[in-house]
């Protein structure tokens, strides 16, 4: 079918505002508070005091980028991929169940994987680049 599915669509749009909005409500909240608390110790060099606000920080930053990943790489590139009627949709895989760093940055982000692979190892593979310098090449690259 080429047309464009318009209800998965609408879905896809809202779901991308609930999303921002809570990513925002989660800044707002949690986030920008933490952050106006860390600049007395960080500016007295009280090292607890340090320590303690960016604990403090882990929970909402992973919310932040847990949100910021789902909106973008699911949400997002949906949208994107149903308006240009892109068939291919596997954007990530199971990369939250990685056993290995390499299971990780293979399947964490599709694209940006296949991308470098065409690009950037294969061509560069075969004109006799090693493996161990590829790979930082490209790890270096792609951070």
């Amino acid at each position: 079918n080429t047309s464009i599915l318009k209800l998965f669509l609408l879905r896809g749009v809202l779901e991308l505002c609930l999303v921002l909005t809570l990513q925002i409500i989660v800044i707002e909240q949690y986030t920008m508070p933490l952050l106006r608390n860390a600049l007395i110790p960080f500016s007295e060099g009280d090292r607890a005091g340090m320590i303690e606000r960016t604990l403090k920080m882990a929970v909402p930053n992973l919310y932040t980028w847990l949100l910021g990943f789902y909106a973008f790489f699911h949400v997002w590139l949906n949208i994107l991929a149903e308006l240009l009627r892109f068939v291919d949709r596997e954007f990530y895989r199971d990369w939250w169940n990685a056993h290995s760093i390499d299971y990780f940055w293979r399947n964490w982000n599709i694209p940006v994987h296949r991308w470098f692979l065409k690009h950037m190892y294969f061509p560069l593979r075969m004109r006799g680049v090693n493996k161990i310098v590829l790979g930082l090449v490209i790890f270096f690259i792609s951070a």
